[in-house]
This record gives C-alpha cells, structure tokens and sequence, in this order.
C-alpha cells in the first residue's frame, strides 16, 4: 500500500482557481476605485476653478478695466482652435444663452493659484464667467458640466441614504391583544 503525502492534483487546481478569482475580483476592485478618485480629483479642480472664476467674474463687473477676464476667448465658429472639443460638448456649448466662454491653459491655471492641474490640447477647463459655470473637456460618464455632475452626486447620495433609513426601519408587526387573565 502506498502512502500519499501533499495534496492531491484536484485540491491543488481548485486553490489555484479559488486564487485566480479572488486576484481578478481584487484587480477590477482596484480599477474602479482609482477610476472614482480620480473623477473626484477632476470634480475638486473644477470646484476649486469655479471659486476661482466667480471672484474674477465680481471684480469684472464691478471694474472692468482693470479686472480682465483669465483664459483664452473661445469662438466656437472658428475652425482653428487649437485645443480639442468633442462635437457633444460643442454642441452643449452652441446652446448656451448669453456665454462668455474661456478656455483656460495651464498658465491661467497657475495665475489663478490653482495648482497641479494637468491641461493640454485634449483635456483641459472651459469657463463661462456669465454663469459661472466650468465644463470638463474629456467629460465624466458623460456629463461635461459641473452643475450635472453635482446633481447626479446628490441623487446617487439621496437614493443611498433613502435606502439606509429603509433598512434602519425596523418593521413593525401588529400584535393582536390579548386579554388579561381574569383574576
């Protein structure tokens, strides 16, 4: 009679299967987190952007000769801009009522004091200092402007936290009465 010592051939398959799933789980866990940090950095820059240019658009209008508008004065009818607009966020853009719109280089970037923000010819900060709003060029799952992502933040917020007290609420049974005992 022999005797076996170690695992057998399926107990080591199964481990290394059991391995190779927990890796692939692990790995796309890890992707969607740097994927959502790295649109949260994308929502602080235009947060930080948008503080930024509602000082600059106050000084503007109270003194404008003296307080210029920061950024490159875009026109979306010239075909020669030099940075990259996707046709959806034109078109987002062309609609807009009474815009001022800017694009802002790294240099206005740095002038605002705002700091280590990546711009280049693809993604870079649009501003209309009339309504003080900043459109992110490349978008985030589809929205360029920073009032929709806002507002998408605060539905997915208000979905969880109606979904919190749900399951806080325990529920209530109806207990039937019961006669005291005669005494």
């Amino acid at each position: 009679m022999k005797k076996e010592n170690g695992l057998s051939m399926i107990a080591l398959i199964l481990i290394v299967v059991i391995i190779t799933i927990a890796i692939v789980i692990g790995v796309k866990y890890i992707k969607g987190y740097i994927a959502k940090e790295k649109d949260d950095d994308i929502k602080t820059n235009m947060l930080l952007i948008q503080g930024k240019i509602t000082e600059i658009a106050n000084k503007h209008t109270v003194d404008e000769a003296e307080n210029g508008l920061i950024g490159i004065k875009l026109n979306l009818e010239d075909e020669n801009i030099e940075y990259n607009i996707s046709d959806e966020l034109k078109e987002t853009l062309k609609n807009l009522q009474d815009a001022d719109l800017y694009i802002l280089t790294k240099e206005d970037l740095e002038n605002l004091s705002v700091k280590n923000i990546e711009v280049n010819k693809d993604e870079f900060y649009i501003v209309d200092y009339n309504s003080e709003e900043v459109y992110y060029s490349l978008g985030i799952n589809g929205q360029y402007k920073l009032t929709a992502l806002e507002s998408k933040e605060d539905e997915k917020t208000e979905e969880q936290e109606a979904s919190e007290e749900e399951q806080a609420e325990p529920e209530q049974v109806e207990q039937e009465e019961t006669p005291e005992p005669l005494v």
